[in-house]
């Protein structure tokens, strides 16, 4: 995995989730066919089911770490 997060392939900076007071975050969008497991939204508690394209996100400090990377809805990170 890289070290900077950014080199994730069509990752960008945005501004986080509300809660989190708009800190920097990395989002990256996992088309149809890169979704192959099931998540849990943290916008929603929502399923992300397999197949359904969607944003992962984590805060752009920590890295990229894989305990702070979120699988979201579209429409959920849309809506933070």
């Amino acid at each position: 995995m890289p070290r900077d997060a950014a080199a994730f392939f069509g990752a960008e900076t945005v501004e986080g989730p509300s809660w989190d007071f708009g800190r920097p975050y990395i989002l990256r969008r996992v088309g149809a066919a890169g979704a192959t497991k099931n998540y849990v939204c943290p916008g929603c508690n929502g399923t992300i089911f397999s197949g359904m394209s969607h944003i992962v996100a984590w805060p752009q400090e920590g890295g990229g770490r894989v305990d702070e990377r979120r699988h979201w809805h579209t429409r959920c990170w849309d809506r933070r």
